[in-house]
């Protein structure tokens, strides 16, 4: 909780929400809660700017709560609090004690915490104005006497009202969609799994994350299901889940061969930090990070015929070398067609190739 009076007194971070009790004098509400008092307004659009003195944009609005207090039952909070305010000076004086029996003594300790109960539910039920950030401003919601009521605390009390927007450990990975729509910048090819974080503290009406699992559980779904890209800037690894080849990726190896590439993920696998990026796909991934990917160990191809090494082999094996080769005609029986077509030598080709295999690696 916070006890601001001004923006400064407020901070603006995207950690967790912060709930601000306001002070009776300066943001009491009068007229049922409908329009914020200035006081809440000031504190929910402002924060306090570098240059003192001065106040800028509060950025991170949506984790901003006020809990106001309601002016038609501060006076029997007040009473409570002046009678419990004797009660201990009264305790707290040894003159005055000196003149008392032990009963007498052992009675004011009981008032004592009889009127600090009484004193806690009824600043409970004073400050009952709970206004939080929705789309369109802020909402005004009275939290009733069952949430506030007995032992419960302020935030207890807060927590229970919005126990539909709070976003706890087990909630679960967040739809796809929901990324799109709510999360996801939509100029941008790749974001932060931070910047996803934040998002939740910076647009208002967006549910409050209590624990950032759900978000790495959300990534790991991303990967698997939906062909999204992550990159772990620490380790240097890049997940993907898909077959196809990146249209990015220069080399004739296989993507998925490469060293610093994983071809599953999970939610452990995925970290909150501004080194750690989601991407939309996997072309803008290797875009980014080519010269930071390994390439697969290389292979080289060999014609099926001689043995020769062949230069920037295409297509799959076997391969042929220029003189066992043409464009147009099989290198075996002088067919008009490409020797890779010709299926009667091709299967020949094939089973030479077992004695004498046209692929080895590279020493």
């Amino acid at each position: 909780m916070e006890f601001p009076e001004s923006p400064a007194d407020l901070p603006d971070t995207p950690d967790t929400p912060k709930l601000a009790v306001m002070h009776p004098d300066t943001a009491a509400v009068e007229d049922g809660g409908d329009t914020p008092p200035n006081r809440v307004t000031q504190l929910y659009e402002q924060q306090a700017a570098k240059h003192e003195g001065e106040t800028e944009t509060r950025i991170y609005k949506n984790y901003a709560l006020f809990l106001a207090p309601d002016a038609d039952r501060m006076d029997a909070a007040i009473d409570e609090a002046r009678r419990l305010e004797a009660i201990e000076a009264l305790l707290d004086s040894p003159e005055q004690k000196a003149d008392l029996s032990s009963e007498q003594i052992e009675e004011l300790r009981e008032r004592s915490d009889e009127a600090q109960l009484m004193l806690g539910e009824l600043v409970r039920n004073v400050y009952r104005h709970l206004y939080y950030p929705d789309r369109d401003g802020l909402t005004h919601i009275t939290i009733g006497a069952t949430e506030s009521n007995g032992g419960t605390t302020l935030v207890d009390a807060v927590q229970t009202t919005l126990e539909d927007k709070i976003v706890k450990r087990d909630a679960g990975a967040r739809g796809s969609a929901h990324v799109q729509q709510k999360l996801w910048q939509q100029t941008q090819d790749a974001m932060s799994t931070e910047a996803l974080v934040n998002q939740y503290a910076k647009k208002p009406g967006l549910d409050y994350l209590f624990s950032t699992k759900p978000i790495r559980e959300t990534v790991s779904s991303l990967v698997s299901d939906h062909g999204y890209a992550y990159w772990d800037g620490e380790s240097g690894t890049a997940y993907w889940v898909r077959t196809t080849e990146p249209e990015t990726w220069p080399h004739p190896e296989p993507f998925a061969k490469s060293p610093d590439v994983e071809t599953s993920i999970r939610d452990s696998d995925v970290q909150i930090g501004s080194d750690f990026v989601v991407y939309r796909d996997i072309d803008a991934l290797v875009d980014d990070h080519l010269d930071e990917i390994d390439r697969p160990e290389q292979t080289v191809a060999t014609c099926a015929e001689c043995g020769a090494e062949v230069e920037n082999p295409e297509g799959s094996e076997p391969y042929y070398c220029e003189e066992h080769q043409s464009d147009t005609t099989c290198s075996s029986c002088g067919k008009e067609v490409a020797a890779s077509s010709c299926w009667t030598h091709a299967d020949a080709a094939r089973n030479a190739s077992q004695t004498n295999p046209g692929r080895r690696a590279r020493r």
